[in-house]
């Protein structure tokens, strides 16, 4: 630490300007309530204070990289640290030396991934529920030589295993396939596979492992019949593995898990004035984990949640994430507990009561064929309805089903087609394509629920045995009370920046022959001047001025073929946030009293004479079929 006995009066190396704007920045944020705000609008030049000091550093005491004159204005920083967002840097007090790390590959990377391995299997009771899980059909045994693949069931005792969680990429690449499944089973030559599945054989023997899964090794490509096996399997094939490798920073298959960090990354050691000792380190978690390229591939968010344990080998650095603990090489004994956390963190909730945060991760990440929409997200399913028992109906759960299917997506998609393969009924958010990050309210406490319709049955049929997993159709039936009719029509907005800032409205006739009009979200773009029904469904109450009052409803398309049968279309969504929003709620009541329950009574299938819900005495269906065939051919990824 740098002795500051002195007092000598010491020219400062910083030019006037810049130590002007610092000394100004310093006492807008001791004055200022929100300092975070001030530290990120900093406006003087790092650059040029670095030059500065390295010009004038011959002629002036400089030490850690500050004059003594400066070093001053660093003693408060640690205090708002806990404030500043994710992604920037910040300072952990962890009392240890700063590091330089070196490249994934380096033997001590790969002692400190085992030395994190053996200390969770050992001593993390949290992680240790994987002894029901059932092994996948194959697994890759790298105990021999040649390594080959293996028949799960010809092993007399169950092995430990890692998988491998990767992006495949566009490429072509050597993969199990029915012609070579016979020479698999004898040999797989070492330097065939792709670059990431190679680093994978060396990464999982450094840990002590015997067997791996891959899944372009261990699936059949292309089988339609073998996939929908071992896709059925993820929950246990993922869950019951001993770790995973995550290829985070790898965009396709040739890039390997061992990419070369970019510069210096890890920890800066500071010793401030106060005498605290503080390390500085970015916050590469978020950047290198959460938001890198495995993580934007639908498939990857149930091969992470489902895991046990995860080793991800990034662009940056190495990271650990377990049911127990989260590390990296910058800090291997733990990240400090004000660290990125989200829905994988080991005191997250049960997964059926964050539901809507999985499918708002899931929806936002992309799919390489879109009739997997409802396989991909399989094992995450299986688990929740291990902790809940609730029936699963294409995405959505029947207890919370009135809330879950007032879904709305980013921005509109598209329907199938008809002719295509059927994937989800039209309530679900599966029936529609394109990436989008869809997003429904879920339950909270102190919101009163007022009901205008309920769902009486609920019920889908399966492709095949998995009730998880792809779908030939589904039907709602349900009760309600009002219901109005208008016409959607498309407000065309200006294009900037890609996004395209149009919207939709309904305009619905008024008693007094006038045209009301609200905004309202369908979830595809294909419907102006349709003629369409309004279905309230929910209204939430709220106790604080910023959620008064909420409606909530469906947009539904009658489809021709039944009076009374209807296929959604989107939601609309009434809340009273201010005054304004006020009267175009009161206007659509307004509507809803003059016209609602004799709108509902027209367009009804049938007509309860004694409801469970004493309002809600008319019955409609909501129901999407589609007839088509079955795409074969294709390479399935996981």
């Amino acid at each position: 630490m740098a002795d500051h006995s002195r007092k000598e009066n010491i020219p400062c190396p910083c030019d006037d300007e810049a130590h002007k704007n610092l000394e100004n920045w310093y006492e807008r944020y001791l004055a200022s309530s929100v300092e975070e705000t001030l530290l990120l609008e900093d406006k003087f030049s790092k650059a040029a204070l670095e030059e500065k000091i390295q010009e004038l550093s011959p002629q002036v005491p400089v030490s850690n990289g500050y004059c003594p004159n400066c070093q001053k204005l660093l003693d408060e920083w640690p205090v708002i640290i806990k404030k500043v967002p994710e992604y920037v840097p910040k300072l952990f007090n962890s009392g240890e030396e700063a590091t330089r790390l070196t490249a994934h590959g380096d033997l001590s990377q790969l002692e400190l991934a085992k030395k994190w391995l053996d200390a969770c299997l050992e001593t993390h009771e949290s992680c240790k529920f994987t002894e029901g899980c059932q092994l996948p059909t194959r697994l890759i045994d790298l105990g021999s030589n040649p390594i080959h693949l293996v028949q799960s069931s010809d092993m007399t005792t169950k092995p430990r295993y890692a998988t491998l969680s990767h992006c495949w990429g566009i490429q072509n690449f050597y993969k199990l396939q029915q012609d070579n499944l016979e020479d698999f089973m004898s040999a797989i030559p070492e330097e065939k596979p792709t670059k990431t599945s190679q680093d994978a054989i060396y990464i999982t023997r450094s840990l002590g492992l015997r067997c791996l899964w891959i899944d372009c090794l261990c699936i059949i490509q292309p089988c339609d019949m073998d996939w929908r096996t071992e896709s059925a399997l993820m929950s246990s094939i993922y869950g019951g593995s001993t770790i995973t490798i995550a290829a985070a920073g790898a965009t396709d298959g040739t890039r390997g898990c061992f990419l070369k960090p970019p510069g210096f990354i890890g920890k800066v050691h500071i010793e401030l004035t106060t005498g605290e000792v503080w390390d500085i380190a970015p916050s590469e978690f978020y950047r290198s984990v959460v938001n890198s390229p495995l993580a934007g591939r639908a498939w990857a968010l149930q091969e992470r949640l489902l895991s046990p344990r995860t080793l991800y080998f990034s662009k940056t650095e190495l990271f650990w994430e377990c049911r127990h603990c989260d590390a990296s090489k910058s800090f291997p004994e733990g990240s400090p507990e004000f660290e990125y956390k989200h829905v994988f963190h080991r005191d997250r909730k049960p997964i059926s009561e964050i539901w809507h945060t999985i499918v708002r991760l899931y929806t936002g990440a992309k799919l390489t064929f879109a009739s997997d929409k409802l396989v991909a997200i399989l094992g995450i399913a299986q688990k929740a309805f291990e902790e809940n028992g609730d029936q699963y109906l294409a995405g959505l759960w029947r207890k919370d089903i009135e809330l879950q299917f007032l879904w709305c997506q980013q921005s509109p998609g598209r329907r199938l087609r008809s002719g295509s393969k059927y994937r989800a009924p039209s309530w679900s958010w599966a029936s529609v394509d394109e990436k989008g990050f869809v997003h429904y309210s879920p339950r909270f406490e102190g919101i009163e629920h007022v009901y205008y319709a309920h769902v009486l049955s609920a019920s889908v049929v399966p492709a095949g045995k998995e009730p998880f997993g792809e779908l030939e159709g589904g039907e709602l039936r349900m009760s309600y009370s009002v219901m109005l009719a208008g016409q959607l029509k498309k407000i065309h907005g200006e294009e900037r920046d890609d996004m395209d800032f149009s919207y939709y409205e309904v305009e619905i006739d008024s008693p007094d022959d006038r045209k009301e009009n609200f905004q309202v979200y369908p979830d595809f773009d294909e419907l102006d001047w349709r003629d369409i029904y309004l279905l309230p469904v929910l209204e939430t109450l709220g106790k604080d001025k910023y959620n008064k009052r909420d409606l909530q409803g469906l947009i539904i398309l009658p489809t021709g073929s039944k009076k009374g049968e209807y296929s959604c279309a989107g939601v609309f969504d009434m809340s009273a946030f201010d005054d304004g929003y006020q009267k175009t709620q009161d206007r659509f009541l307004g509507l809803l009293e003059a016209s609602g329950k004799a709108t509902a009574e027209a367009r009804c299938a049938n007509v309860l004479e004694e409801p469970e819900f004493v309002e809600e005495r008319y019955v409609i269906s909501i129901i999407k079929l589609l007839t088509g065939v079955y795409c074969t051919g294709e390479d399935r990824g996981l």
